[in-house]
Order: C-alpha cells, then sequence, then structure tokens
C-alpha cells in the first residue's frame, strides 16, 4: 500500500464517523459497544492489565488535572504517557509520552498499522475509538509507567472506559451534553460514574452541594477501595491562583498524586502547578502589543469562572469578546453573563453541525477586533474549542 505522510493519515482517520462533530446520535450499548471495543483491542495488541492508569470523567477541568498529574510524574523522573481530547490544533496533541508528542513519523507508522489491521479484519469503528486504540497501543509499546487518559464523553460508554484504572478521578460536573448523557444530575453522574468499577480509589474534585450528594448516593452501590471528597483533601497544599478553577484542578491533582504515590513533594508541585499551561485555557498572549486570551470555556460555571479571573487579572481593563457557541450550550445564560462585564461582543460562528449560526465571519471579525483593540482593552476569545482551534491553526 502507498506510504502515508501526516496530513493523509489524518485524513485517513477522518473518514470515520466522528459523532463529536455532529451532536445527534443516541448514546446506547447498541452503538458504544464496550464489549466489542475491548475485544478488538485485544486483537491489536492492546492488554489492558499491563497498562497503569489513572482515568479521570468530568464536565470541565479534567484536562487540567490530568495534565498536572502527568507532568509531575514526568518530572519525578518517570516515563508517562498523557491522553487528552478533543486536541486543539491537530491529532498528535492528543498523544503524549515521555515529555515529548508523538513523532509525525510515529503517527502515520500507527495509523498504518491501525489501517492494516481493521481492512484485514472488516471490522467497524468510530473516529474515537481509532484514535483511542492508536494512543493505548502507542503507551504500551513505548513501555510507560502510568498512563493517564481524559475521558472523552461521558465514561460508561467512552472508548477510553476499556482501561483498568488504579486511581479514577471526577472533576467538574455540570448539565452539559444534555441530550446525550441525560437532563438529570442523577443521569450526567451516572454517566460519568461509568469509569469506576469497583476496587479502585475515586477522587472527586470540587462539586455543587447537589451534585456531591448525588455522586455520595450512587456510590452506596459500588464497593470501592476509597473515595476522597474535596472536602477531605483541600488543606493539603496551599496553591496560589487568580484562576479559582485552576486551583480546584490543582488540589484534584495533587491528591491523586498523593494516593498514587503515597507521598508528593509539595515544592516540585508548586512548580508544575505554577508553570502549568494549556493551550486555550486561560492562554494568555500579547499580540502586536495587545493582549488576547483564549479560553474554552463552554458551560455557564466555566464562564463565569473565566469572568471571576478576568476581573482579578486585568482589573480596570476593559474587556472585548470574540465568541461562538454550540447549540447543545447554555447560550442565552452564557451570552447574558458575558454581555454584563463586556464592552462589545462578536458572535460569530464556526461552520460546524453542533454550531450557533452567526453572520459574522470568524477569522475576519478576530482580524478586526485586534486592529481596532485599545491598549486599555483585552480581547477574549471563548465560547467553543472550535473557534479557538480555527483561530490558531499552525502547522503540525
Amino acid at each position: 500500500m502507498r506510504k502515508m505522510d501526516f496530513q493523509s493519515a489524518a485524513a485517513y482517520l477522518g473518514r470515520f464517523k466522528n459523532y463529536a462533530e455532529s451532536g445527534e446520535f443516541s448514546y446506547e450499548e447498541d452503538g458504544f459497544d464496550l464489549r466489542r471495543f475491548g475485544d478488538m483491542a485485544k486483537r491489536f495488541g492492546f492488554e489492558a492489565g499491563k497498562l497503569k492508569c489513572v482515568h479521570v470523567a468530568g464536565s470541565k477541568g479534567k484536562g487540567s488535572v490530568c495534565g498536572m498529574v502527568a507532568e509531575y510524574l514526568r518530572r519525578r523522573g518517570m516515563k508517562v504517557g498523557l491522553f487528552l481530547s478533543p486536541f486543539l490544533l491537530h491529532e498528535r496533541e492528543a498523544c503524549w509520552a515521555g515529555g515529548e508528542l508523538i513523532t509525525q513519523d510515529q503517527f502515520i507508522e500507527y495509523v498504518e498499522r491501525l489501517r492494516d489491521f481493521i481492512e484485514g479484519e472488516d471490522v467497524r469503528i468510530t473516529y474515537f475509538e481509532a484514535l483511542t486504540l492508536m494512543v493505548l497501543k502507542y503507551f504500551q509499546d513505548q513501555g510507560v509507567e502510568y498512563a493517564v487518559v481524559e475521558v472523552g464523553l461521558g465514561g460508561r460508554l467512552d472508548a477510553t472506559n476499556i482501561v483498568e484504572a488504579e486511581v479514577c478521578g471526577l472533576s467538574l460536573i455540570e448539565k452539559e451534553h444534555t441530550k446525550i448523557l441525560g437532563e438529570s444530575y442523577e443521569e450526567i453522574v451516572g454517566e460519568k460514574l461509568g469509569i469506576v468499577k469497583g476496587g479502585e480509589v475515586l477522587v472527586v474534585g470540587r462539586q455543587k452541594e447537589l451534585v456531591e450528594q448525588v455522586v455520595k448516593k450512587q456510590l452506596e452501590s459500588i464497593k470501592l477501595k476509597e473515595v476522597l471528597y474535596f472536602d477531605d483533601y483541600y488543606e493539603l497544599i496551599e496553591l496560589s491562583d487568580e484562576d479559582r478553577g485552576k486551583h480546584s484542578n490543582g488540589l484534584m491533582a495533587f491528591k491523586i498524586l498523593e494516593v498514587l504515590l503515597g507521598g508528593v513533594d509539595q515544592e516540585l508541585f508548586r512548580g508544575v502547578f505554577d508553570e502549568f499551561k494549556m493551550i486555550g485555557r486561560m492562554d494568555v498572549r500579547e499580540v502586536e502589543g495587545k493582549w488576547v486570551v483564549f479560553d474554552m470555556a463552554h458551560t455557564a460555571s466555566s464562564i463565569k469562572n473565566l469572568l471571576e479571573t478576568l476581573e482579578r487579572r486585568f482589573e480596570g481593563k476593559r474587556l472585548v469578546f470574540l465568541v461562538s457557541f454550540l447549540k447543545d450550550k447554555a447560550v442565552e445564560e452564557m451570552l447574558e453573563m458575558i454581555e454584563e462585564v463586556a464592552d462589545k461582543v462578536y458572535l460569530v460562528g464556526t461552520g460546524q453541525e453542533r454550531g450557533i449560526e452567526a453572520d459574522l465571519d470568524p477569522i475576519k471579525t478576530h482580524k478586526k477586533a485586534l486592529a481596532e483593540l485599545k491598549l486599555d482593552e483585552v480581547l477574549v476569545v471563548t465560547g467553543s474549542h472550535y473557534l479557538i482551534k480555527l483561530l490558531l491553526a499552525r502547522p503540525v
């Protein structure tokens, strides 16, 4: 078969059904059969029992928690793999091992392996299943000591749920993806807690009181080694940051590491926390001498946290927003919150099936807003990772 280059390898993956793009599907066992996928993974050579894992579900913050856990383990001298989703700029971001992203050549190699396997077996596979299979097999082949894995969507039927975790995490839960995961907290929590299989330790992040009560109720029927709630560990280490969400995520990451390793070097962890940054997450950049913030906040509480952080970090400056949202989010509520503090709001579309429709073009509007931005103003790009991906796209 013809050798792939990176673009053709990414395009090959793109041939598979990507439910995240459409958002229109039935989240049931018939379509997302983990037994089928687990059997497929075994035939591909992945052995779940050989990979030590940390597995984190939630609505917000799970990627940051995973990132901090992985970076601390790396600085401790361990070979660690990190699987994040969704990636923002290119597929290689999803797979990080030993402190480096998977190389283009390695990515191509694993796509070609997957292609040969799929065409040889004539199997049915989704885009996220294909990516998950590649990344987990890569981690296994690289001999990572720990794999830190972020859930893609929900938890119970998510492709990542074929891993066997030593520690599970449950970050902030909100009402999102309600058409898929359910309208109530009971339904949503049930899906997120689907990563818990029994016998492991579960670390629960900061939650609304109502959500925590739902979690406690549902855990009554699950036998765990231990459950640790935010009140059990929020005083273990003092962390300083203007971003309340990052602060909570840092505390949760610290506790996961403590459970995993038995002890954590506080000075080393503070270094990880203070220096921790992720593309598109309170991503502050100076562009042409002006301040621009890219943040993937897309729920009411994450928008609230973003606004509070902006108020502390850019006190006295006026805020100009460039926003786009997905249809299944609390669009009106988030817009009202933004309009209360904004000098100006540009509402744009991104061309996604799930995205809201808007007349303004995102790229042209971004250039216009930046050109007109005054020195006492800050441009804030938020509401959807699709918008940030569009504006920050760069060569791989």
